[in-house]
């Protein structure tokens, strides 16, 4: 019976041993969980949460999207990644320029002169025979443009009035790691009514505009879904209320892939948050967001109610499109 005891003490010893040993082990798998959580990267949140809010989008599509910025973010902080704003003319892109290209930062240089970024003196001739070579073409090209040009600029500027001659936009490598790349959208209507843009043709101040200027206005092919031609997939777009919804959803994929999409109604706002997460220190100058603040609608600015509606209807997917990037718009 001493034996059969002393067994048993042993049986139970070995068991309180072993269950001490799991417990210990399972506090400090929790501790290591606690103390040491995955790390995840940097990236603008902001405009992460608004895409993932958008598109309804599964976890793998957000988690693979986030990760695309996060990467873009960290090269351009070490050098390694171009910043490109893709300019559609008069939609900031100037202001942009002096404020985030025109960096106070030791090493952040930008094309200077009256180019928004465009080219400059310094640009590397050797490497790049023309100065205006873009949109790049695939992935490969995209690395091997952004890296050279990142050893002389941080950031260019690609100005468009038209359609590219070299393209579509989308044949840019977008998501490729050595590219950050920045849009600024603006209500169509309102950028058709920049001063150049009505004095160009009548050398008149918009309050001398009558009825009759108003409709020839409004029937002038550049304002026929401006910004929806540039960043469309073919130079087929536009015709006006007749432009296929394919050019739509082309220009929505497109944007879909840009780093940070900015809207003018709020460009300084926007500027100052891209500059935060870039480590950037803005040449600042309070006019750059006064130019390009809206004080009046486009309805009231256009004094001939016909010529206004008829507007409205020839760009109604580029109203469509601006209108839509609003819930991606950092």
């Amino acid at each position: 019976r001493r034996d059969f005891y002393s067994a048993l003490l042993v049986i139970v010893a070995a068991l309180l041993t072993i269950g001490v040993y799991t417990i210990g082990e399972n506090y400090d798998r929790a501790e290591v969980t606690d103390h040491h959580p995955a790390r995840t990267p940097h990236v603008g949140t902001t405009a992460v949460a608004k895409r993932t809010e958008r598109d309804g989008s599964a976890s793998h599509a957000a988690s693979y999207g986030e990760n695309i910025r996060a990467t873009q973010i960290e090269n351009y902080r070490r050098g390694a990644a171009l910043l490109i704003n893709i300019h559609v003319t008069h939609h900031g892109g100037t202001a942009f320029c002096r404020s985030i290209g025109h960096a106070l930062d030791a090493g952040k240089s930008a094309p200077r002169g009256n180019s928004a970024c465009n080219t400059g003196a310094a640009w590397p001739g050797e490497e790049f025979r023309e100065r205006r070579n873009d949109p790049w073409k695939g992935a490969e090209k995209t690395q091997q443009k952004s890296l050279q040009l990142r050893q002389h600029y941080h950031m260019i500027g690609w100005e468009y009035s038209a359609f590219p001659q070299r393209g579509p936009l989308k044949q840019t490598d977008w998501e490729g790691p050595n590219v950050l790349s920045v849009i600024i959208m603006r209500h169509p209507i309102s950028r058709m009514l920049a001063k150049d843009e009505l004095f160009r043709d009548r050398n008149k101040r918009q309050e001398e505009y009558d009825d009759g200027d108003w409709s020839d206005f409004a029937m002038l092919d550049r304002n026929d879904n401006y910004a929806l031609r540039i960043l469309a997939d073919d130079g087929g777009c536009c015709s006006g209320a007749d432009t296929s919804r394919r050019y739509l959803d082309g220009a929505k994929e497109l944007l879909r892939k840009i780093t940070y999409v900015l809207d003018i109604e709020c460009l300084g706002r926007g500027m100052k948050k891209v500059a935060e997460e870039l480590d950037i220190t803005m040449n600042w100058n309070e006019k750059n967001e006064a130019v390009h603040h809206v004080h009046e609608s486009s309805e009231n600015r256009i004094t001939n109610r016909t010529a206004y509606d008829y507007l409205v209807e020839k760009n109604k997917l580029d109203i469509e499109l601006y209108e839509w990037s609003k819930s991606i718009a950092l």
